[in-house]
């Protein structure tokens, strides 16, 4: 049976090793994809077939984004509805520039989507930043819960919000690092925009952590149910109303 994962590996290995709180230098990509809310709004317009496809759009570009992450020697920390955060460690800091170009290179691919309803195009906004990340496990009787922040997170989200549709910008540190290795141009706003990088450079490397399909500890985390489940998410049609308590 296919077990689905929600928690890190990074995660899963400190907690059997019982350290439950840390930090450590990295890197981070935040992904936010542009457009989503308004295809969300439109298809649900058309019912239940309008979700169903609603719902394979979802598939069609996270899946590729997530898979180029884990490729790459990173992991996903945090989903957020429309975006996602990943970490590289410090070893590979050069791999989260060679994983957003992998993400422009899918969002070139499947950025238009042409639907029954008519024709979607989707965008990225991508982030780049480094330094500490921070990361803690809660435990509790029953579940237990995770969570990542610190400078090189709040940064990624900054340079995130500061680009345009279909752009990466990351910080003058990576230009200090590989200043034969990346093309850019620094942006008005303080950012350098990533152009290419060098044809030297390698655009896949093999997995390291690639989330197992294995059962394991995660269920200290979520629900065995929750991590078999042959399903795909619902969207359902809700009603508001006003009750008056007199």
């Amino acid at each position: 049976m296919k077990i689905r994962k929600f928690v890190p590996e990074f995660i899963l290995e400190k907690y059997n090793n019982n350290i439950y709180e840390g930090a450590f230098e990295g890197a981070i990509l935040f992904l936010d994809i542009v457009g989503f809310s308004t295809i969300t709004r439109k298809l649900m317009e058309n019912g239940e077939e309008g979700a169903e496809i609603l719902s394979d759009l979802i598939t069609k570009v996270f899946s590729p984004s997530i898979d180029a992450v884990y490729e790459n020697n990173g992991f996903i920390s945090t989903f957020a509805g429309d975006a996602f955060i990943a970490v590289f460690p410090r070893k590979y800091y050069f791999s989260v520039l060679i994983t957003a170009f992998l993400i422009k290179k899918i969002f070139r691919e499947i950025g238009v989507q042409q639907t029954k309803f008519g024709k979607f195009h989707l965008s990225y906004r991508i982030g780049i930043s480094q330094g500490k990340i921070n990361w803690k496990i809660i435990t509790t009787s029953k579940r237990k819960t995770f969570y990542f922040w610190g400078n090189a997170i709040d940064k990624a989200e900054q340079a995130q919000k500061n680009c345009n549709s279909d752009e990466i910008l990351f910080e003058e540190n990576f230009k200090i690092k590989y200043p034969t290795r990346i093309k850019f141009e620094k942006t008005q706003n303080g950012y350098f925009h990533l152009n290419s990088l060098s044809s030297m450079v390698k655009t896949k490397q093999k997995p390291k952590i690639f989330p197992s399909e294995q059962k394991s500890e995660q269920e200290n985390f979520v629900s065995e149910i929750i991590g078999t489940l042959e399903i795909t998410g619902e969207f359902r049609e809700i009603q508001r109303y006003k009750y008056n308590r007199q």
